[in-house]
C-alpha cells in the first residue's frame, strides 16, 4: 500500500502573486525539543533566508534552505 504525499503550496504572504511565478524560500531546521523539523517562511527574500539560516548553523542547529521555482 501506497502512502500519499501531503503536499504544502506556499506564495507570498501578501498574495501579490502566485507561487508559480515567484521565487520562495522555506527554512526547515531540526528542533531537538520536539525531535521533529520545523520550518520558517515563506520568505521572498534570499538574503533574509540566507541571514535566517546562518543564524540557526551558528548555534549549532541543523538546517538547509530550500527554494522553489528557481
Amino acid at each position: 500500500m501506497k502512502k500519499s504525499k501531503k503536499r504544502n503550496y506556499y506564495g507570498k504572504p501578501d498574495g501579490s502573486a502566485p507561487a508559480s511565478k515567484t521565487k520562495t524560500f522555506l527554512l526547515r531546521y531540526e528542533d531537538i525539543s520536539k525531535g521533529t523539523i520545523a520550518q520558517e517562511g515563506p520568505f521572498s527574500n534570499e538574503s533574509t533566508a540566507k541571514e535566517k539560516l546562518s543564524s540557526l548553523l551558528r548555534a549549532g542547529i541543523c538546517s538547509w534552505l530550500v527554494s522553489y521555482n528557481g
